[in-house]
């Protein structure tokens, strides 16, 4: 008997190369990122947390450690779901406690993120337009500079488009693997694992699919019934670690009353005001596909994934909107939206083209991608290798075998995480001329980090800028206190 041979079309093909572009854009372009130091910025504040509950979880066990929200100098993090300190711990067992292992569920998390992106956009529009649209979305600063980032925004995505598959399988009545029971409680249960936001996409799909089934009843309700079991079982779980961490809900209901409720001095208004020119830069060309998935609205094809994907970044935007005002990365999800209106704009582009198609899309993601890195501010990113040169300054530094705490100049509390990671000591801002002068004192030779910038809001702000000015605003440094204090006094500046 003959063998058949199944071969593939051009066009699915070059799908398949465009797909393999998304994949690997991050760990070539990204490379830097993933392998440096948790540094003075949010990228490296969020990791060092993470690492440090992965690493009392590695060293101190389940139990003493509380899965990893107790560590070992007694402080507690546990405000958000645990599957990111489970898939840390579990790189670092594996690969060893080193930058690039512990950043793993992230960089790699963002990987096999394009890969169901394709899968979930390939149904829609075919092979082409869908490995077009994922490598428009990947070569975006948004993904470049954040997909890295071990933080629950940036892990979560992955297990979010698990549940958008199965979902979307649901939603257009087909049955598949993707149906079954345990695949849609499993997807369910491990997103709200994962992040806050995956928890609240489980909600949103669960829920349509039970709306959907009381308004036709010949629909089955038992898809909805199942993401909305799995997602509370997860839920549960994260709650129920908070609890374990902190012996009560109110650290809970308290960051959620600041995030939500604009107790962090930030309104909605406050937050659009951030957020727009944040997404402006970071989502950069790929805006064009953010506009094109309110246009998909139109599509009856595309109208469930556009509605859904627009409608999880605005819902988690708005409800925790002082949150989204003060962290330009909250809406790392939009990327989400961007490849869904891509994949509109890009299958009526190929119609048109007719059998010049992959050709004309190949060409349209060359272009938004030299867009993006032509034109695009690297704001975002300058801000991330600033943070790896102040850790750097830091470590490069010998410190005091005796001292306990790391003096430093700028933002109150802000780079505690790391210091502690690297350091094991307590970091102690100096906010004051008197204090800076009661430290040269006791301990002229004492290393002062000065991180180079200031809050607004901050009470050690008039001494910030005042250090800033004296050492005309350059890159991080390490003083010791003495050598600052003379540099202050050769200043004109006030010091107060």
């Amino acid at each position: 008997m003959e063998a058949r041979t199944h071969r593939r079309s051009p066009a699915a093909v070059v799908g398949l190369a465009l797909l393999a572009v998304a994949v690997m854009a991050l760990p070539l372009l990204a490379a830097g990122r993933i392998t440096a130091r948790f540094g003075d910025s949010d990228e490296g504040i969020n990791g060092a947390v993470w690492g440090a509950n992965s690493r009392a979880l590695r060293e101190l066990g389940v139990v003493d450690s509380r899965f990893g929200g107790r560590r070992a100098d007694g402080s507690l993090y546990a405000s958000h779901p645990p599957g990111i300190v489970a898939e840390t711990a579990a790189a670092e067992t594996v690969f060893g406690e080193r930058e690039w292992a512990s950043r793993m569920p992230a960089w790699l998390g963002s990987m096999a993120a394009m890969v169901l992106l394709f899968v979930l956009l390939r149904r829609l529009a075919g092979p082409l337009v869908a490995g077009a649209s994922t490598a428009a979305v990947a070569l975006s600063p948004m993904f470049l500079v954040y997909g890295v980032m071990l933080d629950t925004p940036v892990t979560s995505l992955v297990f979010g488009l698990g549940v958008l598959l199965a979902w979307h399988a649901a939603w257009e009545g087909r049955t598949s693997r993707l149906t079954r029971p345990p695949v849609l409680a499993g997807a369910a249960f491990l997103a709200a694992l994962a992040g806050w936001q995956a928890t609240v996409l489980v909600a949103l799909c669960g829920a349509s699919l039970l709306v959907r089934h009381l308004r036709d009843r010949e629909r089955p309700w038992p898809p909805g019934l199942w993401l909305l079991a799995g997602g509370a079982t997860g839920a549960a779980l994260s709650l129920s670690w908070a609890w374990w961490t902190y012996g009560s809900f109110e650290v809970m209901r308290d960051k959620f009353q600041g995030r939500s409720a604009g107790t962090e001095a930030a309104s909605i208004a406050d937050m659009v005001t951030f957020q727009v020119p944040w997404i402006l830069q970071l989502l950069a060309f790929a805006v064009i596909g953010l506009v094109g998935c309110g246009v998909a609205l139109r599509s009856p094809r595309y109208r469930p994934l556009a509605a859904m994907s627009l409608g999880i970044v605005a819902l988690y935007a708005l409800v925790f909107h002082a949150a989204s005002a003060g962290h330009q990365y909250w809406n790392y999800w939009a990327v989400l939206p961007a490849a869904v209106g891509f994949a509109y704009v890009f299958d009526r582009l190929a119609r048109d083209a007719g059998t010049n198609a992959p050709l004309v899309l190949v060409g349209a993601v060359v272009a938004i991608g030299l867009g993006n890195w032509l034109v695009a501010p690297h704001r975002a990113a300058d801000e991330i290798a600033r943070g790896h040169r102040t850790v750097d300054a830091l470590l490069a530094t010998e410190l005091p075998a005796d001292a306990q705490v790391v003096p430093y100049v700028g933002q109150a509390l802000r780079p505690d995480s790391w210091i502690r990671y690297y350091t094991g000591r307590a970091a102690e801002p100096v906010q004051s001329i008197e204090q800076l002068d009661q430290l040269a004192a006791t301990r002229p030779d004492m290393p002062v980090l000065v991180l180079g910038w200031c809050a607004e809001d901050d009470p050690g702000r008039p001494f910030c800028e005042a250090v800033a000015d004296a050492l005309g605003r350059a890159e991080p440094v390490v003083l010791p206190a003495n050598a600052l204090v003379q540099r202050l006094d050769g200043s004109s500046g006030p010091a107060g």
